[in-house]
């Protein structure tokens, strides 16, 4: 098993990048530090590519968002 490294230069994949910033958070809130490393994948999470609806602030890819913008 191979353990990310946030030296390599590469991007995380979307669902473990919540997961990290998720347990994060957790880490956060029972009083423990996060790192920078921990930091920059949490923003990668909240960052996460997609068209935001203006209405309901929910994110879609490129080609859902304008399908759900339209009707929304």
């Amino acid at each position: 098993k191979r353990k990310y490294n946030p030296a390599e230069k590469q991007k995380v994949p979307k669902w473990k990048a919540q997961s990290l910033a998720f347990r994060a958070v957790l880490k956060e809130n029972r009083g423990g530090a996060i790192d920078p490393n921990e930091a920059a994948i949490i923003q990668q999470a909240q960052n996460d590519e997609g068209v935001k609806c203006n209405i309901c602030g929910r994110k879609f890819n490129e080609s859902a968002g304008p399908r759900h913008i339209k009707f929304c």
